[in-house]
């Protein structure tokens, strides 16, 4: 095995190696200066290569450049580009772009150090604003093979996750170790954190990304890593109990980690419908439990009583004692019945001369009248009129990476109309993200909707029919006044998958 690069060592003329950031035992990993654009960082990956007989090394060089092409067709944001690759002093070497930021490795640490974890709408984000990624490689046939904290950067310049590392890296360095074996003799993607079928087996999925993503989730939920978890009676992992999530959340990751492929979701597009769903329950219980929370910490308001005033009139001794005597107080209460009945009568007696004595008029009752209703009678109805809908028009810019990105807001009874030029059999990925309430509807040229898709839809995912230009409506529900969102649509040309010839003999 070829020994380190010592720092300063220079390349192509071009590239100065900075220090040594990690080696493997498929190759190493520098941090470099690119003295051609104004001293860029870059990431420098070198492939050890075990054996360099003349042979071995063409046919070396032959998969390498193959395997060179399929990751210049990767393009997009929140992936770092392939710079260039080349070969010197009989090593094979990768230039990549380097992405200022954390690995959630890291941010994991600093919370733990701080006694805390993520929260549970952090790792909904987190799950969310990779979807497009993954959609968009798996749309070109690539699995990643290895997500895990490490190998996710929060980028500084936009806090958005960027996926590094790819395991087709990885894959290729395992081939030129073991030239003689169709198969590598080691798996690909770190314990835990990679599916059965993918360790024991070698064979990967869209769902096997998917079940990294899961288990990268759970890790940064509860701070523990994978062998902690696992049950080896069970075979499953045990960490409900240590971390508070919704139901249906608990209930997709238990999902995404099934033993069994068949079991998991089996795309980006099935889990994005889902993962929807869940985070607006989520919004929604967070938003009873903070009412709940501000009615039980409010004081009750006090209404102060005043005391009942007291009578201070003071009763005569002389009148106390003969209060006080029995006979004097049965003689008095008597007299009392006694003249209580006479008024009584006398009363009742008054009532009854007047009445027989007064005349009875001839004329009839009168009554105050009422307004007639008439049977015909037909209520007005009111009317309540809609405020019109204010439309606004953006035309998509896509970058050199066939993508496009727009950050805005929208209130109710807004909608904002994305337009772009499309063609016949190009793949298009559409998704809203950072959004509450927010919904996109797709149309074709022909302004009916784009076929396979539903209304009110947040992610879309698919083949473009015809040429012409197809339009993005965003609106909000009836129940959201005004919402953030962020739109993502990426846009290709249909191309078929790369795949790796596993027979190739290097020797």
């Amino acid at each position: 095995m070829q020994s380190p690069i010592t720092t300063g060592t220079i390349f192509q003329n071009r590239y100065r190696i900075i220090k040594t950031l990690g080696q493997g035992s498929f190759g190493r990993t520098y941090l470099i200066e690119d003295q051609r654009r104004l001293n860029e960082l870059c990431i420098l990956k070198e492939l050890i290569l075990t054996t360099i007989s003349a042979s071995s090394w063409q046919k070396a060089r032959d998969l390498f450049c193959r395997e060179a092409e399929v990751l210049h067709q990767i393009k997009h944001t929140q992936l770092p580009q392939l710079r260039e690759q080349f070969e010197q002093d009989q090593r094979l070497f990768f230039v990549n772009e380097y992405i200022e930021g954390k690995t959630y490795r890291t941010l994991l640490d600093k919370r733990q150090a701080n006694s805390s974890v993520f929260t549970q709408t952090e790792a909904i984000h987190l799950m969310k604003s990779l979807l497009p990624v993954l959609a968009y490689i798996h749309g070109k046939g690539i699995i990643h093979q290895d997500i895990s904290p490490e190998n996710i950067v929060l980028r500084d310049s936009d806090q958005l996750p960027v996926l590094i590392d790819f395991g087709l890296v990885k894959k290729l360095a395992s081939r030129l170790q073991y030239p003689i074996t169709t198969s590598c003799n080691a798996y690909i993607g770190k314990l835990g954190y990679s599916p059965r079928e993918q360790i024991q087996m070698g064979k990967v999925y869209p769902s096997s990304d998917l079940y990294s993503l899961a288990m990268t989730a759970i890790v940064l939920l509860t701070g523990k890593e994978p062998p902690e978890l696992f049950d080896e009676q069970k075979l499953t992992y045990n960490w409900q109990d240590l971390v508070t999530l919704n139901p249906k959340f608990s209930q997709l990751l238990n999902r995404m980690l099934s033993y069994h492929q068949c079991e998991r979701y089996q795309n980006v597009v099935e889990l994005a419908e889902i993962i929807e769903v869940v985070e607006e329950i989520s919004i929604i219980n967070m938003n009873i439990s903070e009412i709940q929370s501000s009615v039980t910490n409010r004081k009750p308001n006090r209404v102060r009583l005043n005391p009942l005033a007291r009578d201070n009139t003071v009763i005569p001794a002389s009148l106390t004692s003969i209060l006080n005597t029995p006979l004097i107080l049965g003689a008095f209460g008597a007299t009392i019945v006694v003249l209580s009945g006479l008024s009584s009568w006398a009363l009742v007696h008054s009532i009854r001369t007047q009445k027989n004595n007064q005349p009875i008029s001839d004329k009839p009752l009168q009554t105050s009248s009422l307004p007639s209703i008439s049977k015909s009678f037909t209520p007005t109805p009111i009317i309540v009129k809609q405020p019109p809908i204010e439309k606004k028009f953006k035309r998509l810019i896509f970058n050199s990476s066939n993508t496009a990105k727009d950050n805005g807001s929208i209130t109710l009874n807004q909608l904002i109309r994305y337009t772009f030029q499309g063609q016949t059999g190009q793949q298009i990925t559409v998704m809203l993200a950072q959004e509450s309430g927010v919904h996109f509807n797709f149309l074709a040229p022909n302004d009916q909707l784009i076929e396979n898709t539903s209304e009110n839809s947040s992610f879309y995912q698919g083949i473009l029919p015809v040429d012409g230009e197809y339009k993005i409506d965003v609106t909000t529900s009836l129940q959201v006044d005004e919402s953030d969102y962020s739109l993502y649509v990426g846009i290709e040309a249909i191309t078929q998958p790369v795949t790796n010839d596993t027979s190739t003999d290097i020797s």
